[in-house]
């Protein structure tokens, strides 16, 4: 996974899709004040190969809340999932100051398949 906590490391991200969503959303949250991760929270960048568990230990987000996807009284932790046309995007705010972390799923082979399911099931459109 990639945790982006600095607007130089977005700014030069290779992906042009992630890079201008990220943007977008740092211009929306700051209203034009410089980005601080310590005050807006982050963005992470799921990657081929990286477990639930890999990514809720690095990021503190209940992505399966506890429960695997296919138990019958799952419950989705996220604020909000939306679907992007190549990536999810699932959205974990921790304070009420709206601190938290926006996690970028790609639509890819070798994503985690009860992650992509989850997404698949509960995404709105974007």
């Amino acid at each position: 996974m990639i945790i982006f906590n600095e607007i130089e490391a977005i700014k030069q991200f290779s992906q042009m899709d992630l890079r201008n969503h990220m943007l977008e959303i740092i211009c929306k949250i700051t209203d034009g004040a410089t980005y601080d991760p310590s005050i807006y929270g982050h963005f992470v960048l799921v990657e081929v190969g990286d477990s639930i568990a890999k990514v809720e230990a690095n990021t503190s987000c209940r992505v399966l809340n506890g429960r695997p996807f296919s138990d019958c009284k799952f419950q989705p932790s996220f604020e909000w999932l939306v679907e992007h046309p190549s990536f999810y995007e699932a959205v974990f705010i921790f304070s009420d100051d709206g601190f938290g972390v926006d996690l970028l799923i790609p639509k890819a082979l070798g994503i985690d398949p009860d992650l992509l399911a989850m997404c698949a099931k509960y995404a709105v459109p974007a």
